[in-house]
């Protein structure tokens, strides 16, 4: 019992992680942005890249973990698929849709 609670806070503090920081990824490539005034174009690339990084690794582990089983925890899948790419997501509608921005 107590084994399945120390699993369960290491999922819930690993899906925190990688919500969080796609977030910050975010955050960084648009302060960096040439409509910022940190404009940084090399800093700028490098969080691109990143952020490309953070998803790759993120699917990658996702289906690592939910791989075997996926069938029984397709909820668990489906969520940290969408909190990886819903901060990208959110990116991409503000930049190419600049009325979207409503934050």
């Amino acid at each position: 019992m107590k084994a399945q609670k120390l699993t369960a806070a290491a999922n819930i503090a690993a899906y925190a992680l990688i919500f969080l920081s796609g977030w910050l990824i975010v955050i960084l490539f648009d302060l960096t942005g040439a409509d910022c005034e940190f404009w940084n174009m090399t800093a700028h690339l490098a969080f691109a890249a990143v952020g490309a990084a953070h998803i790759i690794i993120s699917m990658a582990c996702a289906a690592v973990f939910f791989g075997k089983d996926r069938a029984k925890r397709r909820g668990l899948f489906a969520f940290d698929v969408i909190m990886t790419l819903f901060p990208y997501a959110y990116l991409a509608a503000v930049n190419f849709y600049p009325a979207v921005d409503f934050l």
